[in-house]
């Protein structure tokens, strides 16, 4: 007895598919691309894709971006521009009522913590608040990176100051504590 099977093997194709992002200083990150959720690899910048004839489902992932869906036809090359997440600049500043920009935006903040989501990049803080020296902190922020700073701004007018002196200690058997700082 013999038996003939016919084996349909689908024609291969290649995708091109180059990527890059929008900031100047991270131009080419780091992905992870996959098609037809049978092959995935990692790279940076341009990539080469075995795929089939026909529609192919392509998915780009970067840490720090959003994720990209397309579909792209055997044979096709792309270009894609990923587009970075916000990510959150927080200041807490001390005294409480001190103005915080962050760009050049006046940013509320209840208590002295101040928040603002933002494009990655370059980011220009500034803290001031009256009778206090201001301060200006430039920070680089990758995507995906978010970042807390602390400010505490110095008087202008120390001598005023009184200097308090004492010792520290538990409210109830009043023993010193070691190792606190007053402020």
């Amino acid at each position: 007895y013999s038996a003939t099977r016919f084996i349909q093997v689908p024609f291969m194709n290649e995708v091109n598919v180059t990527v890059s992002s929008p900031l100047s200083y991270y131009d080419s990150p780091a992905y992870t691309i996959g098609i037809n959720h049978f092959y995935s690899d990692t790279s940076v910048g341009k990539y080469t894709l075995p795929s089939l004839t026909g529609s192919n489902y392509v998915t780009v992932r970067s840490n720090g971006f959003e994720t990209v869906n397309l579909t792209l036809l055997g044979g096709a090359s792309s270009n894609l521009i990923l587009t970075p997440k916000n990510v959150t600049v927080s200041v807490f500043a001390f005294p409480g009522n001190a103005t915080v920009s962050i760009n050049g935006t006046t940013v509320p903040g209840p208590a002295g913590l101040h928040s603002l989501s933002m494009i990655p990049g370059s980011i220009y803080v500034n803290v001031s608040s009256g009778g206090y020296q201001a301060q200006n902190i430039s920070l680089k922020l990758m995507p995906g990176e978010d970042k807390s700073i602390q400010v505490s701004l110095i008087p202008y007018n120390i001598s005023g100051m009184a200097i308090i002196r004492g010792n520290v200690t538990d409210g109830i058997y009043h023993f010193a504590v070691a190792g606190v700082n007053v402020s």
